[in-house]
């Protein structure tokens, strides 16, 4: 309620009261004092007009305060619309905090996973342990084997903290993008094979299955792994990016999640 509009009722409230209280006794007083004829000779008494004039003041008052009733509820029903809304508001940067905390520890994970796969399966790095193990005649050290055994559990490693670590990201699962896992999946079963081949003790040494072509072929497949994983990860810090810096309501955060109600 406007401080003008109380202003008005509490005038009309003060006004109605000295006129109720002392102008209209006042005047109904005079009225009967006076000796009239004809059709001014009043059919009542004055106590009846009184009553009357009463019951006048009666009615405004009631509807007076009635009015204000309805402002006062319409006034509260305002205010818990405004509480309504503020706790929806709420709600919501609640659920986009929880959503940029998720999406950036994500983002760290995916990363650090793709770090580290990139390394432990980089083409030059997957033959230094078996080099370090081979004699000049071609055969594997024996005493040194114990190398060959903790890279192969490094490889398995990787593979399955980088697995869980892209089935954590909504986004990525929802993707196209099964070349990409066919690719990894091809280049952990490659190097689990060339390691697990010259850790065997029946190894044939005149038939290598892991030639020159091969190792090619191995590079090209981490290659475009590399650049896709890579261009991943942009799109992901880009996304992150426009999330963070720019004002978004919960509905365009998760069309731009593709995140389901």
């Amino acid at each position: 309620m406007s401080q003008h509009l109380k202003r008005n009722i509490l005038l009309f409230a003060l006004s109605s009261i000295i006129i109720g209280c002392v102008v209209v006794p006042f005047v109904i007083n005079w009225l009967f004092a006076i000796d009239a004829k004809g059709l001014l000779i009043a059919k009542w008494e004055a106590e009846h007009a009184l009553a009357y004039s009463a019951g006048i003041l009666s009615f405004i008052g009631t509807v007076v305060l009635g009015y204000i009733s309805y402002e006062q509820a319409k006034g509260a029903n305002k205010m818990a619309e405004l509480a309504a809304v503020s706790a929806k508001e709420a709600n919501e940067i609640s659920i986009i905090s929880r959503i940029a905390e998720f999406e950036g520890e994500n983002l760290q994970r995916v990363r650090e996973c793709y770090e580290k796969f990139y390394d432990i399966y980089l083409p030059q790095n997957l033959i230094k342990p078996v080099m370090e193990c081979m004699r000049d005649d071609g055969t594997i050290d024996m005493l040194k084997i114990q190398i060959l055994i903790d890279y192969r559990n490094e490889l398995i490693s990787t593979f399955t903290k980088y697995g869980r670590a892209l089935n954590r990201d909504s986004v990525y699962i929802k993707k196209d993008m099964k070349d990409f896992l066919d690719e990894i999946l091809k280049m952990y079963h490659f190097s689990i094979s060339y390691i697990d081949y010259y850790t065997s003790l029946e190894r044939n040494h005149d038939n290598t299955p892991f030639d020159d072509e091969k190792f090619k072929e191995y590079d090209k497949i981490f290659l475009t792994w590399a650049t896709k994983g890579s261009q991943y990860i942009i799109e992901k810090e880009d996304r992150l990016k426009a999330f963070l810096y720019t004002k978004m309501t919960l509905e365009e955060v998760r069309e731009l999640y593709d995140i389901e109600k």
